[in-house]
This record gives C-alpha cells, sequence and structure tokens, in this order.
C-alpha cells in the first residue's frame, strides 16, 4: 500500500485524522519552503508538496511534524475493515482504496508471519501496566520538548517521570507512582552517575533488540551511538570551557606581568632621577667650595 497513489487520493480514514493543526514547513515542486498550519486530513490531501520532517539524533520524528505523521494508518485500516477469512477482507476493501493494493495488503496480514506479530504484540501490551499519559504525544516529541525548555536533553528516568505524571500531578496507576518514587531515589543517590544507569536500576538490564522509554525506532545499537556522541559532545563543551578559562588566566597572567614590568620601570626611573639629584647637589656644593 505505498507509492504515488497513496498521496493522490486520500485514504478513508483521512478525514478522521487528528482534528489539531501542526506547525510545519512545506516544500513545494520548485523547492519552496513555507511554514503553514496544517491538519492530518491536509497532509493527504497535498499536491506536489511534501512535509519536511525535524529527526533528533536517535532518529525519531519531532517538533508538530512528528505528530502529522500517520503512524498508525495501516492498523487503523485493518482494525476497521478485517474480516475473519480472507475472501471477506477482500471484499471489505475501503473505496478509496485500489484494490490491487488492498489485496496486497491483506494477503499480508493472513500470512503466518503478520499473525505471529499481532500474537506477539497482543502479548507484549498484555505485559504493559503504566501506560504514559502523554496522549497522542510520542515521547520523542515530550522529550524534544523537555530539552528545548531546559537545554539538557532528558534521560530516561526524567522522562518516565514526566510521561507517567497526569496534568493534575496524579500518576497513571500505583505502580508508576512507586517506579518514580524509586526513581527519584536512585537519581539522588547517584548524582555523578550516566542516566541511563538509574532506569536501568530500577527496571533491570535491557534486553536484546529493544530500547525503552525512548519511543519508536532507536535499537540498542544506535542508542549506543547517541551515548558515544552525546559523551564526545560534552567532552568537547568540556574542553571548550576549560580552554576558555586557560585563556582568561592567561590573559590576566599577562596582564600582571606587564602591570609589573611597568612598576619596575617606574621604580628605577625613580632611583635615576633621585641618583641625579644627589648627585646634582653634592656637584653644586663642591662648586660653591
Amino acid at each position: 500500500m505505498s507509492g504515488a497513489e497513496d498521496f493522490i487520493a486520500p485514504p478513508p480514514l483521512g478525514p478522521e485524522l487528528a482534528s489539531g493543526k501542526w506547525k510545519v514547513r512545506i516544500i513545494d515542486g520548485d523547492a519552496r519552503i513555507t511554514e503553514e498550519r496544517i491538519s492530518g486530513k491536509e497532509v493527504w490531501s497535498m499536491q506536489n508538496r511534501r512535509v519536511m520532517f525535524d529527526f533528533n539524533t536517535k532518529g525519531q520524528a519531532i517538533k508538530d511534524s512528528g505528530g502529522c505523521r500517520c503512524r498508525d494508518l495501516k492498523q487503523r485500516l485493518w482494525d476497521a475493515h478485517r474480516r475473519n477469512t480472507i475472501q471477506e477482507a477482500f471484499e471489505s476493501r475501503p473505496g478509496l482504496v485500489p484494490e490491487d493494493q488492498w489485496r496486497e495488503f491483506v494477503e499480508m496480514q493472513f500470512t503466518d508471519k503478520a499473525k505471529k506479530m499481532r500474537e506477539r504484540n497482543i502479548k507484549s501490551r498484555s505485559k504493559h501496566k503504566m501506560p504514559h499519559a502523554l496522549g497522542k504525544k510520542s515521547l520523542a516529541r515530550k522529550a524534544h520538548e523537555m530539552e528545548e525548555e531546559t537545554g539538557i536533553e532528558p534521560s530516561r528516568s526524567e522522562l518516565f517521570i514526566t510521561s507517567r505524571t497526569r496534568s493534575d500531578g496524579s500518576f497513571v496507576c500505583n505502580e508508576a507512582r512507586i517506579s518514580v518514587d524509586k526513581l527519584k531515589q536512585v537519581m539522588t543517590e547517584n548524582i555523578q552517575s550516566e542516566a541511563h544507569d538509574a532506569f536501568e536500576q530500577v527496571f533491570g538490564p535491557e534486553q536484546p533488540g529493544r530500547v525503552r522509554c525512548v519511543g519508536r525506532g532507536p535499537t540498542p545499537s544506535k542508542m549506543q551511538f547517541v551515548y558515544y556522541y552525546r559523551d564526545d559532545i560534552y567532552i568537547k563543551s568540556e574542553i571548550k570551557g576549560l580552554a576558555d578559562k586557560l585563556d582568561v588566566v592567561a590573559n590576566a597572567v599577562y596582564a600582571l606581568i606587564e602591570s609589573r614590568k611597568q612598576e619596575h620601570i617606574q621604580a628605577n626611573a625613580r632611583d635615576e632621577n633621585t641618583k641625579l639629584k644627589t648627585n646634582f647637589h653634592q656637584s653644586s656644593s663642591i662648586n660653591s667650595d
């Protein structure tokens, strides 16, 4: 279900997408870029124009452009039009979806691979006891907002606390409240340690192939690169800060040395003047005698 047709004809669920509008950058066929406020419905009806997405270092869509991505459109289509048999599913095709694309999509949904994936997802969701309270906003977008407010990228612990706390200050569930208390205690006791260590101390080490509380997309290898990149930026920033301080100290020492030189020169000049005056007086006394 991919191709140019997806952009020419809005999908059936297009009008049902988020009613809010996002402030995004749009680029047209002539490479002109404008800033507009659009809804999810308008994204699907654009002709020869595309939304320019912003991504963080983890490769996740952020800012308002991340909000207008219909990441679960296919899942919503399937939830609305799924049937017990493949033939019934073929016949339930939404009107605006091309028949060949719908047939390919349905056949994919009835494969063993898709069935196993759904079963695995159902099992995973059943173990998810502490859902976040961000609504349609992704963890990546929330993390970016926090970073823009503080100037510092939030740790997974900080993101967990924020995402599991409602606007009235309450928690999504009692388990979340207990976990937040544990996180705050570990974060207080280990101020100097890496931020992601506090999360792992409370929730245990990561499982292969996944990274918790960062949103969709990042893998352990990608996160390792992000940590190295962040540490590299931090080290370079520290080095620059030390270099700037060294320049200040060097300038102060240079100014002090120059000041001492001037004082020494002035003292020598005064001594010379004193000697000249003494010699002059002595010479005057001899001449008068």
